[in-house]
């Protein structure tokens, strides 16, 4: 059985072109019809994510990005002002959450838990600052991707329509605490073995 190594790292400037790369792949692995699930980002737009002091979490297999997902603040002040970035003031009330946006997994890595443990790396980040809440917004015909998060132990608390695409979205929240003990009990031998280095030194996630 092929071992695959990860490593789990906060993206930078410098890797914005390996963002769109992998967002390009997924892109590319949707039919015209799906292609609403996801919002691609630009350049730009991912420039000024990080310079907000919000992070960019990805997962790579040697030097090829294969995985990631942005963590947005609501309470951000420079989010609140931000395209893409629709918050109401009830969510900007908010300080204790952690918004998960663009998370994505390269077609050719599906099948190595990585979604989970992108939302179990975006959990230990939110812990260490004292956000309690995880949630996430998701097309109503995402099946995969709303199967993902309810398999990381999020829960529905709502429906809506995106606003500026006009389709059915689904929300989805979770405690932090209890996304980290799922991914923990769904862990066991396996194919896989992910190395985080997303604050201090690398560490295995058992």
């Amino acid at each position: 059985m092929n071992i695959y190594q990860f490593n789990i790292t906060p993206l930078s400037f410098h890797h914005i072109d390996q963002f769109i790369g992998l967002q390009t792949r997924v892109q590319n692995a949707l039919s015209a019809e799906d292609e609403c699930f996801i919002k691609p980002r630009t350049p730009e737009m991912l420039s000024e994510h990080l310079s907000a002091q919000m992070p960019i979490f990805g997962v790579w297999h040697g030097d090829q990005l294969v995985a990631a997902a942005l963590v947005t603040f609501p309470d951000n002040e420079c989010a609140k002002h931000m395209a893409g970035y629709p918050f109401n003031e009830a969510a900007q009330a908010k300080t204790n959450v952690s918004i998960v946006q663009n998370l994505y997994v390269d077609p050719d890595y599906r099948g190595h838990k990585l979604s989970s443990i992108l939302l179990n790396t975006v959990g230990a980040f939110s812990q260490e600052k004292n956000r309690t809440q995880l949630m996430a917004k998701v097309a109503v015909k995402n099946v995969d991707s709303c199967k993902t998060f309810l398999c990381n132990a999020f829960q529905q608390c709502a429906t809506g329509i995106d606003p500026t695409r006009g389709h059915d979205v689904v929300f989805y929240t979770a405690p932090v605490g209890v996304v980290q003990n799922k991914f923990l009990e769904k862990q066991k031998p396996q194919s896989v073995v992910a190395i985080v280095s997303c604050a201090g030194p690398s560490r295995h996630i058992p």
